[in-house]
C-alpha cells in the first residue's frame, strides 16, 4: 500500500516542462522575497523560474543570470513596487543584465500606473525627504506589489506567460503530460486514478 501510494503521488505530480520547446526562457523577477512562494505556486505549471534577491538587487545574482543567458534569450517579467526605489531597481536590473552581456527582454508586469487606476489599489504618498531616488520619480503616490489581490496577480502572470508561450503549445504539453500519467498508472497497475 505504501509503494502504491508513493507511486500514485509521483505520477499525479508528473508533467512535461513546456520551456524546452520555446525559443526564449521565461523568468519572473520579484522585487521582494515575501511574494516568492505565492508567485511560484502561480507559475509552477509552466516550469517558470522565480527570482528575488530581496530589496536592492545585488550584482552577484545579476552576473549569474547574465552568464546563463548569453546564448539563449530570457524574457524577464518584473514584479515590483510602484515607488521611487522600485522604479530605480527595475531600471538598474535592466541596465546591469545588459551590461553583463545577457540576452534579455524586459516586461514590467506590476505595479503600473494603469493597474493602480483600474484596480483601485491602495496608495501612499511619496516619501521625498531623504529619498534620493524620488527626484526622478514622476508619480505622486506609491503602491506596494502586495496591494495587488492574489487572483489579479495570478491572472496577470498566467496571461503574460501564455501570451509568450502560446496557449496551444502549453495545451499540447499538458495533453502529452496527461497521456504519460495515464500510461504510468497502467504500467504500475493503478488504473485510471488521476
Amino acid at each position: 500500500n505504501d509503494f502504491e501510494s508513493a507511486v500514485l503521488n509521483e505520477v499525479k505530480q508528473f508533467r512535461l516542462d513546456p520551456m524546452p520547446d520555446q525559443e526564449d526562457e521565461i523568468v519572473v523577477w520579484t522585487e521582494g522575497a515575501g511574494v516568492v512562494p505565492m508567485v511560484r505556486q502561480f507559475v509552477d505549471p509552466y516550469s517558470v523560474e522565480v527570482i528575488s534577491s530581496g530589496g536592492m538587487d545585488g550584482l552577484h545574482i545579476k552576473k549569474q543570470i547574465s552568464d546563463r543567458f548569453r546564448d539563449r534569450t530570457a524574457i524577464i517579467f518584473h514584479l515590483g513596487d510602484r515607488d521611487p526605489t522600485g522604479e530605480v531597481m527595475h531600471q538598474a536590473l535592466r541596465e546591469d543584465l545588459l551590461a553583463f552581456g545577457a540576452q534579455v527582454k524586459f516586461h514590467r508586469l506590476a505595479v503600473t500606473p494603469q493597474q493602480i487606476s483600474e484596480w483601485q489599489l491602495q496608495t501612499k504618498p511619496v516619501k521625498r525627504r531623504g529619498n534620493t531616488h524620488s527626484k526622478s520619480f514622476d508619480g505622486k503616490e506609491t503602491v506596494e506589489l502586495e496591494a495587488i489581490p492574489p487572483e489579479k496577480l495570478k491572472t496577470l502572470l498566467i496571461n503574460a506567460i501564455e501570451g509568450h508561450l502560446g496557449s496551444d503549445a502549453f495545451e499540447k504539453t499538458q495533453a502529452r503530460s496527461k497521456e504519460i500519467r495515464r500510461q504510468l498508472l497502467r504500467r504500475y497497475g493503478l488504473g485510471d486514478r488521476e
